[in-house]
């Protein structure tokens, strides 16, 4: 398993949980008349994560590097901002025009947006850097209690 493994993994992880969160949002809005807010959009950045560093930790049987981890979590992040802009702007094409992305565009040039994109990135960048851990600390911990229960099972009569 190489990064570029570990890449695509995580951005089927992604989609499906676009994919996932959306028809949840959906059925609760049209089921309950319930409105889920933009919020569960960091759902998209630690959940993929969360399951890339569990992967990671089952293949390598150990944490990933530091360095290593926070290069990998930067890509996740380019991907989990480009999917989901290029994912916003169709959104935006097909329900209220495609003129309208121009406008949106233009808006985004000015330093105001920009500097929101950058906190953003920051935010994303740093959970995913910590998801992407704390999944493959969870596969380690999870292993090394079924070894104990395994050799605690062995040991009795």
């Amino acid at each position: 398993m190489n990064s570029a493994h570990l890449i695509k993994l995580y951005t089927v992880y992604f989609l499906l949980t676009v994919i996932g969160l959306g028809a949840g949002a959906a059925a609760l809005s049209a089921l309950f008349d319930v409105e889920i807010g933009g919020s569960l959009g960091i759902v998209t950045v630690i959940l993929p994560s969360m399951l890339v560093g569990h992967r990671y930790a089952k293949r390598w049987e150990s944490r990933p590097p530091n360095g290593y981890a926070w290069r990998l979590t930067a890509v996740f992040t380019l991907i989990n901002i480009g999917l989901g802009l290029c994912g916003a702007l169709v959104f935006v094409g097909v329900m209220f025009g495609w003129q309208e992305i121009s406008a949106i565009m233009s808006e985004f040039a000015s330093g105001y947006l920009l500097a929101i994109a950058a906190v953003m990135f920051l935010i994303y960048w740093l959970a995913g850097r910590f998801f992407f851990g704390f999944g493959a600390k969870n596969q380690l911990k999870s292993v090394a209690e079924k070894a104990a229960r395994a050799a605690k099972d062995q040991n009795q009569p």
